[in-house]
């Protein structure tokens, strides 16, 4: 007899359109959900279906940008249920960040920022995530 072992697998990624940008120039960014392993995984929320988003943080480690602030407070109005994905689903989503930080400021020039998946939910397994660097001129 062969033993089945459930093993979760969750990865976030987010990436760019470029890697060299001009101040205030749109930056495209697409983050990908993908279900891995050979068992379901499940994603619980408070009040909200899960979110996909994003993080901009500063060469020396401050989040200046979080794209889940706002939706998360207006979905919470609405209720939410928790998700269950099966292995081998995928998911993305494509962002347009104005180069502001959260209080819709422009961010400094002659920077690096690293621009990193962000999920509104807790998942049933940690998520290995990547992120994308971009330089902004």
């Amino acid at each position: 007899m062969v033993a089945f072992y459930p093993r979760q697998s969750l990865s976030l990624t987010a990436g760019t359109d470029r890697i060299t940008y001009a101040s205030g120039e749109p930056v495209t960014v697409s983050v990908v959900l993908t279900v891995g392993g050979n068992a379901p995984v499940s994603i619980a929320t408070g009040c909200i279906p899960y979110e996909l988003g994003f993080v901009v943080v500063t060469d020396s480690g401050e989040a200046v940008y979080h794209s889940l602030t706002t939706e998360l407070t207006l979905n919470c109005l609405r209720g939410g249920v928790p998700a269950t994905l099966q292995p081998g689903g995928s998911e993305s989503r494509s962002f347009t960040w104005g180069q502001v930080d959260d209080l819709g400021r422009p961010i400094a020039l002659g920077h690096t920022y690293v621009i990193l998946p962000a999920l509104g939910g807790t998942p049933s397994v940690e998520a290995l995530t990547s992120g994308a660097e971009i330089s902004v001129q």
